[in-house]
């Protein structure tokens, strides 16, 4: 398992007994530190074995160019302007949303998650923390860590690949959509 996770060198049995461990008694939230900047950890009743990510905030925060481009966290985000409502604004993939241009935030940056962010879903009633949701919608902890974000100040806009901001929706007084696509990957693709 080890090997097919791309360790770069030969297994070394320090490393076997380290993830056995976890296996044998570790909880949830469990790590053990791998050579070749690997980390093993339980989440739930899963064992997973991952690139190291580091403590601090995964993506820095970079100024999302609206319209136009932007390169950041771990991909590119597409921004395009639109009078009036796409029809197709209700289907699309997950890695693309629709807001109300004059509802979304002009200092909106892309980024990581930051400790203290909080989230009003999409239909929820209220807001919460960013960390609440991510776990009430059971996403691991690795995953969570490595989630693109839209956000302006320490309020998230858009969780890429879950749900964006009540706040941000198109309503029936909407005039003008802002269509973003992400795209993981250093070229967009």
């Amino acid at each position: 398992m080890l090997k097919r996770a791309g360790l770069a060198r030969d297994v070394e049995q320090v490393n076997i007994d380290d993830v056995a461990g976890l296996l044998e008694d570790g909880m949830t939230g469990c790590r053990v530190d791998l050579d070749g900047g690997f980390e093993a950890f339980r989440e739930a009743c899963d064992l997973v074995i991952a690139v190291r990510m580091p403590e601090q905030a995964r993506y820095a925060p970079v100024a999302l160019a609206v319209p136009g481009n932007t390169r950041a966290a771990g991909g590119v985000f597409f921004c395009v302007l639109f009078d009036g409502i796409p029809l197709v604004y209700r289907d699309h993939p997950p890695g693309e949303q629709y807001f109300d241009f004059d509802a979304f935030p002009l200092d909106t940056v892309a980024r990581g998650r930051l400790p203290g962010d909080r989230f009003h879903p999409l239909g929820a009633p209220g807001g919460k923390k960013l960390k609440g949701y991510l776990i009430d919608r059971k996403l691991s902890r690795w995953y969570r860590d490595s989630l693109p974000l839209l956000a302006s100040g320490g309020d998230i806009i858009w969780v890429v690949g879950q749900t964006i901001a009540d706040g941000v929706k198109i309503t029936k007084k909407t005039r003008r959509v802002l269509k973003i696509a992400y795209s993981a990957g250093e070229d967009g693709k």
